[in-house]
């Protein structure tokens, strides 16, 4: 039973940082061409309370996606350049991206002591040890 539990918790994390980032940005653009449009109309009828009162909802979630926005990007660089005022600039997202390559392996000593280069072949070398195929196939039963 946790076996089972635990492949469909695999499987629903799997897509999960694709879809969380990327979705979130265009939400927060969504959100913002949103505000901007009730802000428009509340341009041509400033007096409309119906449409204040939707404007302060729509910035309130705007800024409640900014937030997690800003978020995401502290958990993914692993820095507190963010609560020092560094937002969104290319420095910081260059840091970003080292942070990224910084976390792939590029190669790897073989058994024999050969250096096994690409993201396939170092796979394959680990997989292909015997303690790491059993534990692969135990993880995925």
């Amino acid at each position: 039973m946790l076996c089972k539990k635990l492949k469909l918790f695999k499987e629903a994390l799997k897509g999960w940082p694709k879809f969380s980032s990327t979705d979130l940005q265009n939400q927060v653009v969504a959100a913002r061409a949103n505000l901007e449009d009730i802000q428009m109309q509340m341009q041509k009828r400033p007096l409309d309370t119906h449409l204040a009162l939707l404007e302060r909802s729509r910035r309130s979630e705007l800024c409640d996606l900014m937030c997690m926005e800003e978020y995401d990007l502290l958990q993914r660089t692993n820095t507190d350049w963010l609560s020092f005022g560094d937002k969104g600039n290319a420095f910081f997202h260059n840091a970003v991206k080292e942070k990224k390559i910084r976390n792939n392996i590029w190669s790897i000593l073989d058994s024999q002591g050969n250096q096994q280069e690409g993201q396939a072949n170092v796979a394959n070398d680990i997989l292909s040890q015997s303690n790491w195929s059993s534990m692969v196939e135990s993880i995925s039963d």
